[in-house]
Parts: structure tokens; C-alpha cells; sequence
């Protein structure tokens, strides 16, 4: 079998140290050719060297091992299963007819310094049957995996706020005590009338039960301004694009009615395509108002529909229902088949006269219907990936098909089998990582692995006596102790 060793440096401290080290028993052999010596005695088996490096490729010709001599060119971003360069070495060994497209091969790190044919030896033992065939046993690449010293669950998820919006329950049983055209209507809701009146400039005392048109909408609360609708309907209403009224239920309580000022051709409450209905609504727009909350009519789950000019593939909608002061979250990741399935719903409800269209898209599902109980309101909170210093949130990181999953109510992490809460990472079995030493499979799997291509795997760990990396000071340190511990010395 091939053993196909990639050397490319990417730092100058691992280059100097790999090629002026000198190696204890070989004085004259500096680290990066320790591996591929040892691994020369394994019967059957033949080291090739694929190097950028005149000096590599003399050293290994030296040593009477063939080479693949490599353009100079710094390795791209790579493997974490395979060494610096993998990709362009067996992209070489292949054009080269090196190797062919289903023979058995293994990439070696010469980082991995203590790789030696009984390291070889007992990875294929760890795969292969006693007595079975190599060739027939790799149907699937196997990669050498070391025990972590940080569990997974230990990782975070860094996250930027990207908007917010408030939610009620549409009240379709709500009857104005006026003549007219019946505006549609929210549940009541909690608002503290004599906080956000104490500065209002059109009334001069405690309103009494009717309607008020909110005119600007700042950012300090207390600088809400309210009038009453009559006097409002004085005013240009293009004036107040931005007008959201709300009814004056008691003096902790308040409904929001929809406008009727719209977009020609638009009405308050957009008209969704079946079986989806309006559920619920913003209370307090700013501007063009993010989203809407429906509800399929046929089996209750529940989705959003959200301005076109807030979504992107990667948001996380997260949506609490609020009841009875108790909270239930259910959240949902955007992939780009979800914005390319969507629908796009016109909706100018609160948006300026002159402002570019920017349609609601939906349905974006975000999860089961709620059960019987009065949802007071709902809440969202939109979430991206942050970029570097912006963090607004630090989560536990969700990983596909991990050992536990997380409790978006209180973002606990839960085991996946047993639903009891992680208290310690000591509840898990070892979790191991993916240490790039040594890895066996057919060549053209190990070139699609290399190129970052998502293949299932085997996996094999290394005896401990076989595992060291020296690519840094520290690395060198840990190879001296090691050495010691086995009763070696280094120079």
C-alpha cells in the first residue's frame, strides 16, 4: 500500500523546527523525516513524498523514497481529517498515475512524528477482520481520532440581534361602538396608559375609553404622542404614514386597530393563500411593520410571513407564545430552500405613500399549533451569525445529530436519549475529534475528503504512545516528555 506523505509548511516555527531538529538516534535526520523512515520498515508498504520543498524532496530521495515534486504554492483551508496540501498531492499522485481511482491508500501527517508500522498495524487491525481482504474492507474512508479535551457541549454559538417584533391575537369578535366600516382589531394587551400620556401633547387629561392614533413612534417611550382619532382624521393622513390606533381599554389595557390608511389596492390584514389565515398581528409598528403571525387552518401549525427586506438563509426565527406569564419557544433556521418555496403576499400596512414595495414572504414554519390554552401574545426574536465583534448573544452550539439537543425555553442542554438536563460533561460517554495523523480509504475518496467533500467515515484511535504532533515549541516539549516516558531520549 501507497503511504502517501503531504509535507507543506504553514508557518515558519514549524518549518524551522521540522527541518533543523535533529533527531536523537539519526543526528543528521532532522523531524520531518522520522515518520516516513519508520513507516519505510512496514512490510508491503511504500512512503512517497509530495513536497513544495527542494530540501524535502533531496531528503527524501536521500532515504531512497520516490517524490512528487509540488508547485510552490501555499495549501488551501483543507481537512481537519487529513494534513496541509492533501488535496493537491493526491490530485498529483492521481494525474501522475501514482495511483489508481479505487486503490487502497493512506495519507500520512510527518507532524505525527511517532508514527511507526505497528501504529499501521493496529489502525487496520482496528478496521479489518482478522484475515479479511484490505481491498474489500474500504468501502469508506477511516481517520485517526483522538480523545477531546473539551467536549463539544462546551461550545458556543456567538449571535447578533437582527430585529424583534410583538405579536397579538387578531380579536374577531371585537365590535366598534361606531358607524362605519368594521377595522379589524387585536385581543387586549398590557399597556400602562398613564406612563406614555405623561408627556403627550394633545391631552390635557386622562383619556377616556375610545380611540387614540399614536403620530410618532421614537424611541424613548415617554415620547409617544397620542390623539384622539377625530382629531387625527383632521390632519393630511399621509402626514402620518406611521399612525398605529389603539383603543382605550381600561387604564393597564389597550387593543391595536388596524389602519385604514393603506396602499391603493391593499387592505389592513393581507389576504394569505389557503389554508393560511391572519393570527396575529405588531402591536406598535415602527415604520413598515416585519411581520405577521397565521395559522394553517387545517392543522393548526403555525408560521410566519415576513418582509422581504429582513429576511436572509441562515436567520433564526425564534417564536415565543406568552401565556399566563409562562413562555414556550419554538424556533426555526432559514435555509435557502425555504426563502425559494416561499410566497411573496403584498401588505402596505403602514408603509409610506412613496417606499418601494417590500412584500411579506411565507409561509416560513416555526413550529406546531399551541394547545388549547389563551395565548395572551407572541414575540419574535430574529438572529444571525455574528461577525466579529458584534455579539449580541453567546448560546450553547446545536450540532446536527449531537448527544443532546437544547431546550429553547432556557437554553439547557438535555441528553437526546434520556431528556434528563446536562449537568456535566462527566453524563456523556467519551467524545472524540478528528487528530489528521493518519487516514486509509481509496485514493479517489481520499481526494473528494481532502476537497472538502461530506463523506461518511470510520473512525480508529491512535495508542497514545503513537500521538504527538510537533508543529510548534510546545509541541517539541510535549515530544521530549513523551520520549522520556517511553524510556528515549531526544536531542
Amino acid at each position: 500500500m501507497i503511504l502517501l506523505f503531504p509535507v507543506f509548511f504553514r508557518q515558519a516555527e514549524e518549518e524551522a523546527i521540522l527541518l533543523a531538529t535533529p533527531r536523537a538516534d539519526h543526528p543528521g535526520s532532522p523531524l520531518v523525516a522520522r515518520a516516513w523512515q519508520s513507516l519505510a520498515a512496514s512490510p508491503g508498504d511504500l512512503p512517497v513524498v509530495a513536497s513544495d520543498r527542494p530540501e524535502v524532496l533531496v531528503l527524501a530521495r536521500e532515504h531512497g523514497l520516490p517524490v512528487l515534486a509540488m508547485e510552490t504554492a501555499r495549501p488551501g483551508p483543507g481537512s481537519p481529517f487529513l494534513p496541509p496540501g492533501s488535496a493537491q498531492a493526491l490530485a498529483q499522485a492521481r494525474d501522475t498515475g501514482l495511483v489508481q481511482a479505487r486503490e487502497p491508500l493512506a495519507v500520512v501527517d510527518c507532524r505525527h512524528v511517532l508514527l511507526d508500522p505497528a501504529a499501521l498495524a493496529l489502525a487496520l487491525a482496528a478496521l479489518m477482520p482478522a484475515g479479511s481482504d484490505l481491498d474489500q474492507f474500504l468501502g469508506r474512508p477511516a481517520v485517526s481520532v483522538a480523545l477531546s479535551e473539551d467536549h463539544p457541549i462546551q461550545l458556543q454559538e456567538h449571535l447578533a440581534l437582527a430585529w424583534t417584533e410583538t405579536l397579538v391575537p387578531l380579536d374577531p369578535g371585537f365590535r366598534f361602538p361606531r358607524t362605519g366600516p368594521i377595522r379589524p382589531a387585536t385581543r387586549p394587551f398590557p399597556f400602562q396608559w398613564p406612563f406614555y400620556l405623561d408627556s403627550a401633547f394633545f391631552l390635557e387629561k386622562p383619556p377616556a375609553r375610545g380611540f387614540y392614533a399614536l403620530l410618532s413612534h421614537r424611541e424613548n417611550p415617554a415620547g409617544l404622542q397620542f390623539v384622539p382619532e377625530d382629531l387625527a382624521q383632521a390632519f393630511d393622513p399621509a402626514l402620518f404614514f406611521r399612525r398605529a390606533t389603539l383603543f382605550y381599554q381600561d387604564r393597564a389595557q389597550a387593543r391595536r386597530v388596524l389602519d385604514t390608511v393603506v396602499e391603493p389596492g391593499t387592505a389592513p390584514v393581507p389576504a394569505l393563500p389557503e389554508p393560511w389565515q391572519v393570527l396575529a398581528v405588531p402591536v406598535l409598528p415602527s415604520g413598515a411593520s416585519v411581520c405577521l403571525l397565521a395559522r394553517d387552518r387545517n392543522t393548526g401549525r403555525l408560521a410566519l410571513f415576513v418582509r422581504r427586506s429582513r429576511l436572509r438563509a441562515g436567520l433564526i426565527l425564534r417564536l415565543a407564545l406568552h401565556r399566563q406569564g409562562r413562555e414556550q419557544v419554538q424556533e426555526q433556521r432559514l435555509a435557502p430552500r425555504d426563502l425559494r418555496q416561499a410566497l411573496e403576499i403584498p401588505w402596505g400596512e403602514d408603509a409610506p405613500p412613496d417606499s418601494r414595495p417590500d412584500p411579506l414572504i411565507g409561509p416560513l414554519a416555526v413550529g406546531p399549533a399551541p394547545d388549547n390554552e389563551r395565548v395572551d401574545f407572541f414575540s419574535v426574536l430574529a438572529l444571525t451569525r455574528a461577525a466579529k465583534g458584534a455579539v449580541d448573544r453567546c448560546e450553547p452550539l446545536q450540532l446536527t445529530g449531537s448527544l443532546w439537543r437544547r431546550l429553547p425555553s432556557t437554553l439547557q442542554a438535555v441528553n437526546a436519549r434520556t431528556g434528563r438536563v446536562v449537568s456535566g460533561r462527566q453524563m456523556f460517554p467519551p467524545v472524540y475529534e478528528p487528530d489528521g495523523g493518519l487516514a486509509l480509504g481509496r485514493a479517489r475518496d481520499l481526494l473528494a475528503l481532502a476537497q472538502g467533500r461530506v463523506l461518511p467515515l470510520a473512525g480508529f484511535v491512535l495508542a497514545p504512545e503513537h500521538r504527538c504532533r510537533v508543529d510548534s515549541a510546545f509541541g517539541l516539549l510535549a515530544l521530549k516528555a513523551k520520549l522520556r516516558s517511553l524510556g528515549r531520549e531526544v536531542g
